[in-house]
C-alpha cells in the first residue's frame, strides 16, 4: 500500500487478525519474509535522553500556567517486543520552580503495559502549579513544598496503585472568594 509501518515487525497482531489490505500488502512482500507462524522479535540494548529541557505553557487557563522540566534523564534498557519482557526503567528530572522528581523501577509493554517503580519527589514547589489550583478551586496557593516516596504500580487491567508517603512542608493558601 505504499506506507511504512512498524506495527507489522512487532509482535501481537496474528495473521488471522491481519486486515485484507494487511494481507494484500504482506502478499506482495519479499519471498525472504518470514513464516506466517513466525513473529518478529525487536530486541535494543539501551535508549536513553540526557539532559533534555522543555517548557510547557496551558494557555487554556484564565492565568496562563507555565511547567518547565531542565535536566531530564531517561534511561530504558534490554526493550523488547517480547510478551512479558520486563525492562528497567530509570527517569529522573529537575522542575525549574523547584524540586525534583526521580522513578526507578521495570516496566513491560506487551501484551499490556506494567509498571512497578519508586518514586522520590523532593522540595516540589507548590507555586507551580497555582494556576491549575486557582482555575479549579477558589484557592491561591502562594507557597509550600511537597516531599513524597511510593511504591507505585500499574497491573495487567491498568489498575494503579501506590503504597508510600506525602509531606507538605510550609503551605501558604489564600481564599479567593474573600
Amino acid at each position: 500500500d505504499g506506507t511504512l509501518s512498524i506495527e507489522r515487525f512487532l509482535a501481537g497482531e496474528s495473521r488471522a487478525d491481519a486486515s485484507p489490505d494487511k494481507e494484500s500488502a504482506a502478499a506482495g512482500a519479499s519471498q525472504t519474509s518470514a513464516p506466517d507462524d513466525e513473529e518478529w522479535l525487536v530486541e535494543l540494548g539501551e535508549f536513553s535522553i540526557e539532559d533534555l529541557s522543555f517548557r510547557f505553557e496551558d494557555r487554556a487557563l484564565e492565568d496562563p500556567g507555565e511547567l518547565a522540566i531542565a535536566d531530564l534523564d531517561l534511561t530504558l534498557a534490554a526493550l523488547s517486543n517480547e510478551s512479558g519482557a520486563r525492562f528497567p526503567v530509570e527517569l529522573a528530572m529537575a522542575v525549574a520552580s523547584g524540586g525534583s522528581i526521580r522513578l526507578n523501577g521495570d516496566a513491560a509493554a506487551l501484551p499490556d503495559p506494567l509498571l512497578n517503580a519508586e518514586v522520590t519527589v523532593d522540595n516540589l514547589q507548590l507555586a507551580g502549579i497555582a494556576p491549575w489550583v486557582r482555575d479549579a478551586v477558589p484557592i491561591g496557593v502562594g507557597g509550600g513544598s511537597v516531599a513524597l516516596r511510593a511504591d507505585i504500580a500499574v497491573d495487567e487491567g491498568e489498575q494503579f496503585a501506590a503504597d508510600g508517603s506525602v509531606a507538605i512542608s510550609g503551605l501558604d493558601i489564600d481564599d479567593l472568594d474573600k
